[in-house]
């Protein structure tokens, strides 16, 4: 019979948002918000291709910062035009003790986990009210995205869509 393996963990996290809307015109709606995302752990990993191996201690953190601001205008009962401002802040990090255990080093699995990125974002959307149940918009966004410790995977992205929409 086999015993389960337990390595020990200790994690903390913190959490908060915050989020504050307002019509300074009745057919304007603004929201702005922002939120905080952190978990940190400490625990033990097995570095084994096999089931007896090395363990090594290890930290992880993850962390992120959201702020964003929206606003939605209605122009007429058939139109309406949504728009949307958004930046993460992002990092995580990943730090094994240094050690090598069954022919895997934890100093190339550390260099590799470490992120630090900005994503700025901007999105715009229109809509049609062609009835009460039937309408269609444009929907248009762009993102860019920063890696701050690699070039890697960075660039943005434009994005256009067409919809069309049914209730029933």
């Amino acid at each position: 019979m086999h015993g389960t393996l337990t390595l020990p963990r200790d994690r903390r996290s913190v959490h908060g948002a915050a989020s504050v809307w307002f019509a300074p015109l009745e057919p304007l709606m603004v929201s702005v918000s922002a939120g905080y995302l952190r978990d940190h752990s400490d625990q033990a990993i097995l570095l084994s291709r096999f089931l007896l191996g090395g363990y090594a201690g290890t930290q992880y953190t993850s962390e992120a910062q959201i702020v964003s601001l929206n606003a939605s205008y209605r122009f007429t009962e058939r139109v309406d035009l949504f728009l949307a401002l958004q930046q993460v802040r992002s990092l995580s990090d990943f730090k094994p003790e240094d050690t090598t255990a069954d022919g895997i080093s934890t100093f190339l699995i550390r260099d590799v986990s470490r992120a630090k990125t900005i994503e700025n974002s901007l999105s715009a959307r229109v809509n049609y009210h062609l009835s009460r149940l039937v309408s269609c918009g444009l929907d248009y966004s762009y993102r860019d995205y920063d890696n701050k410790l690699s070039s890697l995977y960075e660039g943005n992205v434009h994005q256009v869509t067409a919809l069309v929409r049914a209730k029933w």
